[in-house]
């Protein structure tokens, strides 16, 4: 859905998947930060972010984890 510029009706399904143990649960951490930023819920986005960080703190995305965690950048989705 977030692929299809639903971020409202992804945000449910990615968090499922992110709330897994799968090998896509990290990535689905990230689609729903990106989600969360792209509806304006910037304090959710930061909270998913920092989860990320907390599993996968070197992971592919750790850097745009970071910027979104401390909300010194404005990241462009």
């Amino acid at each position: 859905r977030d692929r299809l510029g639903d971020c409202a009706g992804a945000v449910p399904h990615l968090r499922a998947v992110a709330d897994g143990r799968g090998p896509r649960a990290a990535l689905a951490l990230i689609g729903e930060a990106r989600c969360l930023r792209t509806l304006g819920r910037a304090d959710e986005a930061r909270g998913a972010y920092q989860k990320y960080l907390h599993v996968q703190p070197h992971g592919r995305y750790a850097d745009e984890a970071r910027l979104g965690a401390t909300g010194s950048a404005k990241l462009i989705p």
